[in-house]
């Protein structure tokens, strides 16, 4: 067979994790001699992270978002005139829901299939409930996240077709030791401002929390659809130390400046800016919703793990750490240590291997 991948994704040119991954993936491949490209249902044939030269880019539809509910049948049609000019050997789904265009195509284009699922099993989002029944039955892989994702699917689908397998995202940094001196009183979050990343109840916490939390500030880095919501709550709630700062391709300088990250998710698949802060040290807080944080936090080693939605917990836990710099560098140097486990060259041989097997 050849080596020509295909990447399969909504919109690549949006500042997100799912995104973020498929451009280090991409490239790591593209660096090893395949022939690479990012296909994008909508956006406008940009990526907001750095790729390799190799790497195309092109997007079906010349819009910012499309339903799939509408557009099911067009979005196929131009998926079909794509693989009819394109040979293809190998195409990898970001998001069980676009594996139902994949599969209903393979036969024709005789390609093998990857389904990279990115959100937890549990999340019952878009298409992604039918996408995973059919990748279950007709892909020829299932990449997972989480070991608990795999152990779903493992449990849902006990007469699979699809091989299962769980790898880690990759930090996109090197790991880097900073000094705790040198960090500044921030709690950091970073993501999407979309409603699935809670930060509306972060702001709840942080209403409480900003009065008896001396010389501290909440700073959020993202952009998104919930950003006026979000600025209204701040101005409602008359924060002084909370900041919404937009999307921005240097948000390393904000891991290195922080003392601590927080994060208020619904719920996530394998959050990619929590491997990213701890790559940096960052000692994290984090609602223990289903699938990721438990992955990535040992709690009370390197951050804490609190029950998804108690409030007030989240608040003691934060306070506790803001109050007590000696337990704060304490976390610091072990979150260095753990983050080991997300090293790129680590995971990147691991895709290697998964792509090499299968074409």
């Amino acid at each position: 067979m050849g080596r020509n991948i295909v990447f399969f994704i909504q919109n690549f040119s949006r500042p997100a994790g799912s995104e973020r991954v498929c451009s280090l993936v991409a490239n790591a491949l593209a660096e090893r001699g395949f022939s690479v490209t990012v296909l994008s249902v909508c956006g406008n044939n940009t990526c907001f992270y750095p790729l390799r030269n190799e790497v195309r880019l092109v997007t079906l539809l010349d819009r910012a978002e499309v339903s799939h509910k509408k557009n099911f049948f067009r979005i196929r049609s131009a998926l079909k005139r794509f693989y009819k000019h394109n040979p293809t050997d190998l195409v990898i789904d970001i998001f069980a829901s676009l594996s139902l265009y994949t599969l209903s195509l393979k036969r024709r284009f005789r390609y093998r299939s990857v389904t990279w699922e990115h959100f937890n099993f549990k999340a019952d989002v878009g298409f992604n409930r039918f996408g995973r029944k059919l990748a279950a039955r007709y892909a020829d892989f299932i990449v997972t996240l989480t070991e608990k994702d795999k152990g779903y699917y493992c449990a849902a689908f006990p007469r699979r077709r699809a091989q299962i397998e769980c790898l880690y995202n990759p930090s996109p940094y090197a790991r880097e030791r900073v000094a705790f001196s040198e960090r500044e009183p921030i709690v950091l979050s970073v993501g999407r401002l979309t409603a699935q990343k809670g930060f509306g109840r972060m702001l709840e916490i942080w209403k409480e929390t900003e009065p008896l939390a001396d010389g501290w500030r909440l700073v959020i880095v993202g952009s998104g659809e919930e950003e006026s919501r979000l600025r209204e709550m701040i101005a409602t709630y008359g924060l002084q130390r909370a900041e919404l700062l937009p999307a921005t391709k240097e948000i390393a300088s904000w891991y290195r400046r922080a003392k601590l990250y927080l994060s208020t998710s619904w719920f996530e698949g394998l959050p990619m800016t929590m491997i990213e802060a701890q790559s940096f040290g960052l000692p994290i807080l984090s609602y223990d919703y289903d699938t990721g944080p438990s992955d990535i936090i040992a709690d009370g080693e390197n951050g804490i793990l609190v029950t998804d939605g108690d409030a007030e917990r989240m608040k003691a836990a934060l306070l506790s750490v803001m109050r007590d710099d000696g337990k704060a560098e304490k976390m610091s140097e072990a979150a260095f240590y753990a983050s080991e486990r997300f090293e790129a060259k680590k995971i990147y041989a691991r895709w290697n291997e998964l792509v090499e097997k299968l074409i």
